[in-house]
């Protein structure tokens, strides 16, 4: 079998990268589960906010905006994000930071606003008195439709003929006469380029492949559902962010999704919860508001990979010719999704990328991997 382009993963990452690819390119994904997006993109807790991320990333996030709320109409015929809003919760001693933050933000033209205790208690009506000073409200951050998102590329992927191969792992891969021979699980793929959007194995693949790993850093991240009365009111408030990272949770459905925010490193694999990170959550949780919360519903765990600089990384490794990077999501790569891709996808096809993008922020050079070596 021959392909223009050969992906290893098909999680956000790999699937949106195909779709863009595909519109010009033989492109065949290989996805070592069952299922695409099993480890990592099935397991976001799903919202888009500008405020959430660094400076790297918050451009790609702004980019990504409009196509959330208007994405083409032969790709879907409804958004795929859902009014929420976020409040940025700080404590006496974080105010400084956090209106500086507001100002900084604000440069960017990213709606982040300093509120007070009361405004963000009568947008949140659960929150203790005591337990903050005060929040930055993002009034653009919604719910996004993670399973429509992602499914919308494979479905693009596939009307643009392109191909998706579960269950099949990439064993090893050689390149000669500047095409790169590759034995898989299932059979042998000559490939042009291979595209390593692989996630927390990414340096897995690379080694696979005979190149130097970057040295990615997969973190395990939990998230609880557990269920509580809630008003009508209630279920449709803001997104709530410790400010200095130590909890999120939002009200779904008369359920609360939370998480401790944890970043443990890990090896790859099937991320499960610790016992501790959950009971975390939760004690956090009711310090922070006036709920009791029963046993957890349902509990889970991704990994979040990061480069050592915590930026994206996207691009041709110098030292070997026809290997793409497109890794280092870092847990953002649904709300960064269709900038990176078109991003990521301009790069793989060696074109400049989109001037609209440029006007963002978005650089090149910030993603290059040779930055890394």
């Amino acid at each position: 079998m021959k392909t223009d382009f050969l992906i290893i993963g098909g999680g956000i990452a790999g699937a949106s990268i195909g779709y863009h690819l595909a519109e010009t390119h033989s492109v065949i994904i290989l996805e070592m589960e069952d299922q695409p997006g099993y480890h990592t993109t099935g397991r976001s807790a799903a919202f888009y906010a500008e405020s959430y991320g660094g400076p790297s990333i918050r451009p790609l996030t702004s980019a990504s905006k409009d196509f959330f709320k208007s994405p083409p109409k032969d790709f879907s015929t409804r958004p795929f994000i859902a009014p929420r809003g976020a409040l940025h919760l700080f404590k006496a001693e974080e105010r400084d930071r956090a209106e500086k933050e507001a100002f900084h933000a604000q440069q960017l033209n990213i709606p982040l606003k300093v509120v007070s205790k009361e405004t963000a208690q009568k947008m949140h009506p659960l929150l203790k008195n005591a337990t903050f000073d005060g929040a930055l409200y993002d009034k653009d951050c919604g719910d996004l439709d993670v399973a429509g998102l992602h499914q919308a590329y494979l479905r693009g992927l596939s009307q643009r003929g392109g191909k998706v191969m579960t269950q099949c792992e990439l064993l090893h891969a050689v390149r000669e006469d500047k095409v790169w021979a590759a034995e898989t699980s299932i059979e042998a793929i000559k490939a042009g380029v291979i595209v390593n959007a692989a996630g927390a194995w990414a340096d897995v693949i690379a080694e696979r492949c005979g190149l130097s790993p970057l040295q990615m850093a997969p973190k395990r991240r939990t998230v609880i559902t557990a269920s509580v009365q809630t008003s009508e009111h209630e279920d449709s408030a803001p997104l709530a962010l410790a400010f200095n990272e130590t909890l999120y949770f939002k009200p779904e459905s008369g359920k609360y999704i939370l998480s401790p925010e944890d970043e443990t490193l890990s090896d790859p694999c099937d991320a499960q919860p610790d016992l501790e990170d959950i009971a975390l959550a939760i004690y956090r949780f009711e310090e922070l508001t006036v709920h009791k919360l029963d046993r957890p519903n349902h509990t889970w765990a991704g990994l979040r990979t990061f480069a050592p600089d915590c930026a994206p990384v996207i691009g041709y490794d110098e030292t070997q010719s026809g290997f793409f990077w497109n890794v280092g999501q870092g847990g953002y790569g649904i709300q960064t999704c269709p900038a990176w891709s078109t991003i990521a996808a301009s790069i793989a096809k060696g074109q400049d990328i989109p001037e609209s993008f440029k006007n963002f922020g978005c650089r090149v050079d910030d993603y290059t991997p040779a930055r890394l070596r």
